[in-house]
């Protein structure tokens, strides 16, 4: 396009100082400005300033800086944006619907294997456990990702094509490992809801219960219980567990005596507790279901707790590491205790079962009672909004009959609740 002979060059934009909006002709400036910071630099832009074809109102197009477009990339960008002004289209509105397409073909293109580690990162904070997002990753890495990791999640769909997707990835382990299969399922649906959620993928998900069970048939699901301690045994084990020396012993101990799980207990913290009330207090963020649970503190605990803090008065954790006391025993500390006893035959998990077997057969407890003793949500949604409380009292006299039993104060008979209270009451 032909100019006249005042036009700017890259001599005169670099000589002159800001600020200053240099005119090229046609609506292309160059503007430079100070960049506002400690070094200050100069900043050059290219412009264009034109009338908005439906509006009529003036507006300004950035075409980039002079450092990485030059004089003659921006009279010829320029140019284009003229050509789509006479043709009727708003340059800018066209960029922005290039880019919003752009956007959209890459999240068309957005494998399963990038879409699990997107879903795994956004999820990564929800799990109170570090090492179950390392699970949840090999589970897909040894079944998944080598049949699906590199297909596009919009092709996972439910078409015929798409259903032979996953298909490939269950089949081998449908029948032979139900409790695996079962798993897979579960996560390759979770990363396709996470991807729709996105705009990765549309239509329905492949991989949903109902959907995989008309394409395999039911899978023979293998339920396992984690083994157990028969609560008729807890009164013979108990002494043997105090006669263990260490804070691993003491933390098992401490996890029978309040049904807690291994990460509560190991996480335990000398804040939460108070000894003058009997209560221990455990975050929302250290809890499974994200709820803070109050836990009330048996004699035999607060007994055990309190030698503890004597023995160490300004420790942050109540079962500090070897070696360091800025972090908690590790995780298998338990399970270490149990097997130098000689009892590898139960698991520390397994005593929460102990203890709601005990609650159920030698107690006239409700239901309720001990299963918010376990820390169990119960009922739907409109039931807990209703249910706000965490039934402490009765909760405490539940504890202090489970310790007594550990200690095998009840005999073993069946103790009805009000009985009890009017026995501590007596």
């Amino acid at each position: 396009m032909a100019r006249g002979k005042e036009l700017l060059t890259v001599a005169a934009i670099k000589a002159t100082k800001p600020p200053a909006k240099l005119h090229d002709g046609q609506g292309l400036y160059c503007e430079i400005v100070e960049s506002g910071g400690d070094d200050a630099s100069t900043l050059r832009r290219w412009l264009f300033r034109y009338t908005a074809p439906n509006s009529n109102k003036r507006r300004w197009m950035g075409l980039g800086s002079f450092e990485a477009v030059s004089l003659k990339q921006a009279r010829d960008a320029a140019d284009e944006a003229r050509k789509l002004l006479r043709a009727g289209v708003d340059p800018i509105d066209k960029r922005k619907v290039e880019k919003i397409t752009q956007a959209m073909e890459a999240a068309q293109s957005r494998t399963f294997k990038e879409a699990a580690l997107e879903f795994l990162e956004a999820k990564r904070a929800d799990w109170t456990s570090k090492k179950h997002a390392k699970i949840w990753l090999s589970t897909l890495d040894d079944y998944a990702f080598s049949k699906i990791g590199g297909l596009p999640v919009s092709h996972l769909d439910t078409t015929r094509q798409g259903v032979a997707y996953i298909k490939a990835v269950l089949t081998p382990i449908w029948r032979e490992k139900p409790e695996t299969a079962r798993r897979v399922r579960q996560r390759i649906e979770a990363v396709l809801e996470y991807a729709s959620a996105h705009g990765y993928r549309h239509g329905d998900n492949p991989a949903a219960l109902a959907r995989v069970q008309h394409m395999m048939g039911k899978s023979a699901r293998q339920v396992t219980h984690r083994p157990a301690l028969p609560y008729e045994q807890i009164a013979d084990f108990m002494p043997k567990l105090r006669a263990v020396n260490g804070l691993g012993a003491r933390a098992l101990e401490l996890t029978i005596l309040c049904a807690t799980r291994t990460t509560e207990t190991l996480g335990a913290m000398w804040s939460e507790v108070d000894l003058s009330t009997a209560v221990w207090e455990i975050p929302g963020e250290r809890m499974k279901m994200k709820r803070s649970h109050r836990i009330p503190l048996s004699r035999q605990a607060v007994a055990m707790l309190t030698l503890l803090r004597k023995a160490d008065p300004h420790g942050k954790y109540v079962f500090p590491g070897q070696g360091t006391k800025r972090r908690p025993l590790s995780g298998m500390t338990m399970l270490k205790v149990l097997e130098r006893m000689e009892r590898t035959e139960v698991t520390v998990h397994g005593f929460r079962s102990t203890f709601r077997t005990w609650a159920g057969e030698c107690t006239s407890v409700p239901r309720e009672v001990c299963e918010m003793a376990l820390a169990h949500i119960q009922g739907d949604r409109t039931e807990q909004a209703y249910a706000r409380g965490d039934l402490f009292a009765k909760r405490a006299t539940l504890m202090q009959l489970w310790a007594d039993a550990c200690d095998a104060a009840s005999g073993g008979e069946v103790v009805k609740l009000d009985d009890e209270r009017k026995t501590r009451s007596a």
